[in-house]
């Protein structure tokens, strides 16, 4: 059953990183709208609801035309005041275009007319992204070209004096003549007959038609012939799909473009702003007439193409991953709003009570009635030095070996190579049986260490690398586990995000619609706001540390009541212990749990310590590692809240 064809223009393509450090097509069910699996992303087709939907053209299964009912093209306005990357993105649009197969198994030909730059001008900026200027991107000093091509007619060719109606009339006549050649005679049952009316009959060109027609700008033409102007523009070629698009230099208080938004179909915005002193391109899909589109203002940027860096191994995974957005061409890539990912997760929440997930330490996930909520976001909360990153580390590191899970470390502070260290320190003393190291959970895309260098980074570009790392980890099919470590850097380090209030919620809420399991470190301090950046509203647990000093012999009464310390063992260690430690002080860390899952009561606390392997000794447990012990309410500090320290 033939369906309306939507035009797959690849503008801003999504990619990520595997392990070894190659780029591949990022594929996501979430952003799936053809309900047929995972698809590649392009954040411009994303933002136009799956692409450029063509009016009077009809796409069969495979999404290529089939017929045309040939109504009026399709009117595209990019508007914006200079320098906010309008030219850039309608080339690049252009130039992903000529390699579109859904018409007639073919790509797209482009006729580009610029009243602002020459085409070397033209092919030397496109060149400097790394995209395939011969062949693609050709002035008319050019024989006809082999495939569909981006034709430019520059300031080179434009005689002075002339208006723009006669311009684009006189880059038509000239498409013509290049195209009727007799090498492109040889092919007018290919992609040239698509645009050129040809007269068997004479041998003759009667009219040129692109697929896509651009003018770039609007600018040189006047007020007063606008309208004449559009309604000639409407009448050029009789051949379907055809896109025209209009680019128009436009501030905030210009009204020329007022009339160019009423009248053309859709209208692409772009601006730009500083904030903190830092540059912002922003880009928003004002209108679409006969589609779907998505609101709101999104970032854009533009990157040059990227360059392998010289490390080789590891570091030069790291190094490749820092370079994000990962992608082999430079040229326009749009990071979507955290509210356009909002919209898409809003449906997408947990509406059922969590299952809990085992900690490894089985004292704990007793005081937790099971451990922490599944696929629901836990807060560690408190001082620093308070064993809360330990902590997370650990429940990370069991479900990656106990569960064959993979897990995501989010580090404000830390950068790979620190994360990797403490990590690896956990693993071989919380895990001594385990024959694996780190390194082979990374190759194994079971674990990945996501380091945000400090910077102006905005909220978009943080969520994007963030949604990529997740989903490829997702993509083989297992639970994940996100921690998210140190936000109580975000402020000092990542200011344009500690802005957004949104920001903490809106990772919250995505994860949490992915079912991941999410664990936040944050401290609790003079300086702090108080909600952690909106992260304790959201949270199903919240688990506080503060370090306490306790009577030694209150500390002994709860640890021997319940490991049972003297009937397990009268040991020389257990007796020598007592003896030097009577009538001292011992330092620990209380945890409480402040808010439980499901609505269970809140107020159960115990004694959270890290023995080291060359410490064990003077510690009344018999192996090195994390441990907790549950308080008893029958002795002095086992009620934990309103005791005095």
């Amino acid at each position: 059953m033939p369906k309306p064809l939507i035009l797959q223009t690849g503008v801003s393509q999504a990619f990520w990183c595997t392990p070894r450090g190659n780029f591949e097509e990022a594929k996501i069910p979430i952003m799936s709208g053809s309900g047929n699996g995972p698809e590649i992303i392009s954040w411009f087709d994303k933002l136009l609801e799956g692409g450029i939907h063509l009016r009077g053209r009809q796409a069969d299964e495979n999404r290529r035309a089939v017929e045309s009912d040939g109504r009026k093209p399709l009117t595209f306005l990019i508007t914006g005041p200079p320098g906010s990357g309008k030219s850039t993105l309608s080339m690049e649009l252009c130039y992903r275009l000529t390699r579109n197969k859904q018409i007639d198994g073919t790509g797209l030909f482009t006729l580009y007319v610029s009243t602002e730059a020459d085409a070397k001008q033209i092919q030397d900026n496109a060149e400097s992204f790394g995209w395939e200027v011969t062949g693609r991107i050709l002035s008319f000093d050019q024989k006809a070209p082999p495939a569909p091509a981006v034709a430019v007619w520059g300031t080179d060719k434009i005689e002075s004096g002339k208006e723009l109606s006669e311009i684009v009339q006189v880059s038509l006549e000239a498409l013509g003549k290049v195209l009727s050649v007799p090498a492109a005679a040889k092919v007018v049952g290919g992609w040239v007959d698509r645009i050129l009316r040809w007269n068997k009959v004479t041998g003759k060109v009667e009219r040129v038609t692109p697929d896509i027609l651009v003018i770039d700008s609007l600018n040189i033409l006047e007020p007063s012939k606008r309208s004449e102007f559009f309604k000639e523009f409407l009448k050029v070629g009789s051949y379907s799909p055809r896109i025209i698009i209009f680019v128009l230099d436009s501030g905030s208080s210009d009204k020329a473009h007022e009339f160019w938004e009423y009248v053309c179909d859709n209208v692409v915005r772009l601006d730009y702003e500083y904030s903190s002193g830092y540059y912002l391109r922003r880009m928003e899909i004002v209108k679409a007439r006969y589609q779907p589109h998505t609101w709101g203002r999104h970032q854009l940027k533009i990157y040059p193409p990227f360059h392998q860096p010289p490390e080789t191994g590891s570091e030069r995974i790291k190094k490749i991953r820092r370079a994000h957005p990962y992608r082999k061409e430079g040229g326009v890539f749009i990071f979507p709003s955290i509210h356009y990912y909002l919209s898409v997760y809003k449906r997408l929440g947990p509406t059922k009570p969590p299952k809990t997930v085992k900690t490894s330490i089985e004292s704990l996930d007793k005081v937790l009635n099971g451990g922490l909520p599944e696929g629901r976001c836990t807060a560690l909360i408190g001082a620093r030095g308070g064993h809360k990153s330990h902590l997370g580390y650990l429940h990370l590191l069991s479900g990656i070996i106990n569960r064959n899970e993979a897990g995501l470390v989010i580090s404000l502070r830390d950068d790979e190579g620190m994360t990797e260290k403490t990590m690896g320190r956990i693993l071989e003393q919380e895990f001594p049986q385990e024959k694996r190291n780190l390194s082979h959970f990374e190759r194994d895309d079971k674990l990945e260490a996501l380091y945000y260098p400090p910077g102006n980074i905005t909220p978009e570009e943080f969520f994007h690398r963030m949604f990529m790392s997740i989903h490829r980890l997702k993509s083989n099919s297992r639970k994940l586990t996100v921690l998210f470590n140190s936000l109580d850097q975000l402020s000092a380090r990542f200011p344009l995000c500690a802005k957004e209030e949104i920001f903490v919620p809106g990772i919250i809420e995505s994860l949490s619609g992915e079912g991941i399991t999410s664990i936040f470190v944050a401290v609790e301090e003079p300086g702090q706001p108080a909600e952690q950046y909106g992260l304790l509203p959201m949270t199903d647990l919240i688990l506080s540390f503060e370090l306490r000093r306790l009577p030694f012999e209150h500390y002994y009464q709860h640890l021997n009541t319940y490991w049972k310390l003297e009937k397990k063992s009268k040991s020389e260690k257990l007796e020598k212990i007592k003896k030097n430690s009577k009538g001292s002080y011992h330092d620990a860390v209380v945890l409480r749990v402040i808010r439980f899952a499901g609505g269970q009561r809140a107020g159960a606390c115990g004694l959270l310590e890290l023995v080291d392997e060359k410490d064990i000794r003077n510690f009344l447990y018999e192996t090195p590692g994390l441990h907790f012990t549950p308080l008893n309410p029958k002795f002095p500090f086992g009620k934990c809240i309103g005791e005095a320290k």
